[in-house]
């Protein structure tokens, strides 16, 4: 899950106010004439080369005489010299950069990449995908004996409609923090299926602070990101729960920074370019220049750790134990009790049976009010993904 602006997540697990729009973003090297940079590093914000101006990577290693390697170097060196304001303003200015990624003048790497077979997914495709993942978190935690239950969007899924709220595209789930832990270890010793990955700020495969389960056959385009902060493949989002004894000040001083790390982060990796309304994008355009330099992978390191240090393996006092999530939306919407989330229960959810927590419905109830009704459309929150492609080894088959 991606927040965007607004405090309180929707069904399906987006906030009141998404900026968010599903458009349709082309893959592989539909634009005639794009030559790819693969010379950026990975993790790096920007990894964009202008059209035609820069010679493939592995030109350099061809055999050439003295002479026309000379020439090639000229010839390059004069480009860069003509090329080097538009790359500058591309750079620091998101307005030039959202026209020049319009006009189809510059494109990321990451999307245009010659892996695999590169195929198109439609939303069923998506979301089959998607419950696969769930279903190897599943595997995972009833072999290791380890606590999860469905939530937000996914959990009104599973309580209204046996399954994925119409118009939803991604999947959560609540996970307390010591199983969330040893899911991590167990990821790191081969224990989930070989096209899953784990992806989060910790081996800055991910911005986010929270883990990811993702299929890497898979290659997203997250609707509320920028595409400079990186592509993953489809996912499951793991939200870890803190245990907590909520008298403590402490705990509501620590909510309270991570409220404010959650929006700065979430500001500096989105993309100015969708918004809801006008107002909105131009706010964004006048923060990106102060939030576009930040360091996201060292805001979610510091959001994570201040969560772990509020985490107690166990609470004096009963009755002020409580489960609580720290690292994303508001602490105070996510305040759960212990005999509120277990024993977990099973519910159906596209035909599958997986965990819930014990009083689901009034978690749903206190989160959302009444969610038993069917919001009018222009209440549904936007997709989470712009696009999706398959890039596995293999064709996706149905």
């Amino acid at each position: 899950m991606v927040p965007v602006e607004g405090s309180a997540r929707l069904e399906g697990g987006a906030r009141s106010a998404g900026d968010a729009v599903a458009v349709p973003v082309g893959g592989g090297r539909a634009r005639a004439g794009l030559e790819i940079d693969h010379s950026e590093p990975l993790g790096s914000r920007v990894a964009i080369s202008r059209a035609g101006r820069r010679p493939p990577a592995h030109s350099s290693h061809r055999k050439q005489d003295v002479c026309s390697r000379r020439a090639e170097v000229w010839r390059g060196a004069r480009s860069r010299s003509r090329d080097w304001p538009s790359r500058g303003l591309v750079r620091l200015c998101p307005m030039a950069r959202s026209l020049y990624y319009s006009r189809g003048q510059f494109v990321s790497y990451r999307m245009n990449d010659e892996r695999g077979f590169m195929t198109q997914l439609e939303a069923r495709q998506v979301k089959a995908i998607e419950l696969d993942i769930l279903t190897e978190l599943d595997r995972v935690c009833r072999e290791h004996q380890l606590s999860y239950a469905l939530a937000y969007g996914t959990l009104i899924g599973a309580m209204r409609h046996s399954g994925f709220i119409p118009w939803d595209d991604d999947i959560d789930v609540y996970m307390p923090r010591d199983d969330y832990e040893k899911l991590y270890d167990l990821w790191k010793q081969g224990a989930l299926g070989g096209h899953y990955s784990l992806v989060s700020y910790r081996d800055r495969t991910s911005i986010n602070s929270y883990c990811k389960l993702v299929d890497t056959r898979t290659r997203a385009v997250e609707s509320f990101l920028d595409e400079s902060a990186g592509t993953l493949g489809l996912w499951v989002d793991i939200f870890p729960l803190e245990r907590v004894d909520i008298t403590d000040p402490a705990v509501h001083r620590t909510a309270k920074k991570e409220h404010r790390l959650v929006w700065w982060k979430y500001i500096a990796a989105s993309n100015p370019r969708y918004a809801t309304s006008a107002l909105r994008r131009v706010v964004k355009y006048m923060l990106y220049p102060i939030t576009y330099f930040a360091d996201l992978y060292a805001i979610s390191r510091k959001q994570d750790e201040m969560a772990r240090a509020c985490h107690r393996s166990a609470v004096s006092d009963a009755d002020n134990e409580r489960y609580v999530l720290l690292l994303d939306d508001v602490m105070s919407r996510n305040i759960i009790r212990p005999d509120e989330l277990f024993p977990t229960r099973t519910a159906s959810f596209e035909g599958r049976e997986f965990a819930i927590p014990a009083q689901a419905e009034k978690l749903l109830q206190d989160y959302y009010g009444n969610w038993q009704e069917v919001p009018p459309e222009d209440q549904r929150p936007p997709a989470h993904v712009r696009s999706v492609e398959w890039v596995g080894e293999q064709p996706y088959a149905d």
